[in-house]
Parts: C-alpha cells; structure tokens; sequence
C-alpha cells in the first residue's frame, strides 16, 4: 500500500478498521506502522543485535519493492523538515551528497556573535553514518543551482515559446473578456 503511494496514515487507519492490533493489544498508530515498514524481516534478512543472517526467516516482499518503501520513507521523512525551518530549504530532499548519495538537508547556526548561518549539510554527516562531507552554504548552492536552471533551460527558443505562450493567454482572456462584457450589456438591456 505505501509503495503504491498511500500514506502511513491511511494504512493505519485500514489497519485499525480491520481489528489489527499491536503485539501488545493496542490499536495501529504512526510509529509502530512505519517501524513495520522498516523490518527486514519481511524481506527474509534475520536480525539479533549485531547479527544479520540474510534468508534467515521467510521473505514476504522481494527486495525491489522494500527497497522502494525505504527510498520513500526516507524522502518523506527528509522533506518533512524542509517545511519545519524558519528558512526554506529549496533543494531539501532533492540534492545529493557527492560523497556518499545520501540526500542534504537544511540547517542552520548560530556564531558568537549572533549571525545565523544556513546551510545544507549530509543527512549521513548529521546521522554521523560515517561521511565526512563539509556542509554548504545555502546561498551559494541555490544561486548556483538557479545559474545553471537559468542557463540550460532559458534558452532563446525557450524563452520566445513561453512568450508566444503569454501572448496567445493573453488574446484568450482579452476576447473572453469581451465577451463577458458583451453578456453584461446584452443582460442590462433586457
């Protein structure tokens, strides 16, 4: 169900509906479905402490399709921050670490003096997962990002398309504006 795009919200609740019920007799809730989706058991991999044993239980779901739910649980769980900020993260959950893949998410500090810095920093550095990529400034890596938008997709043809393209809107509203005018006068005259 979340692979296929539904919400964790929407499966507990279909969950809840259907009398599912926690290992402890309690109703489904956001935390303990999100932490079913996670399990690696549902694709076969066995785990007790720091022992991993691949094939070690029954898989119920191919790995294609676990690992679909975690790239979107971690895109979603990222992305969710973007909105949390004072500032807005343009490129949250959608840049990636050079390093090591993982996407970079929005942060910031604050010096002794009281500047605040905004910056985008490694979701792996943050996590200390062992990547070790200096953060970037916000303003630098968006206006770099906007120069190469700017660059590759404002082209000449580009731009005089999306003028033709304003220009025929604009003959659309300006002769639907006519005739609305036209029904005003038609309707004040009967």
């Amino acid at each position: 169900m979340y692979a296929s795009g539904k919400m964790v919200k929407d499966i507990y609740e279909y969950l809840n509906s259907k009398g599912v019920k926690t290992s402890y007799g309690k109703p489904m809730n956001k935390t303990n479905t999100t932490a079913i989706l996670r399990n690696t058991k549902y694709r076969g991999q066995y785990c007790y402490r720091d022992i991993k044993i691949e094939n070690g239980v029954p898989r119920i779901v191919s790995d294609e399709l676990f690992e679909a739910v975690q790239r979107r649980l971690n895109k979603n769980q990222i992305s969710r921050s973007r909105f949390k900020a004072k500032h807005e993260y343009f490129l949250s959950s959608k840049m990636v670490c050079s390093d090591c893949g993982a996407l970079m998410v929005g942060e910031s500090g604050t010096s002794r003096k009281g500047t605040v810095y905004n910056y985008y920093k490694c979701a792996n550095v943050k996590k200390r997962l062992g990547c070790h990529r200096p953060s970037l400034r916000k303003d630098l890596a968006e206006k770099l990002v906007f120069q190469k938008v700017m660059e590759e997709m404002f082209t000449e043809d580009m731009i005089e398309m999306i003028a033709d393209k304003v220009m025929e809107v604009q003959k659309q509203e300006n002769s639907a504006s006519c005739f609305k005018s036209s029904l005003r006068s038609l309707k004040r005259v009967l």
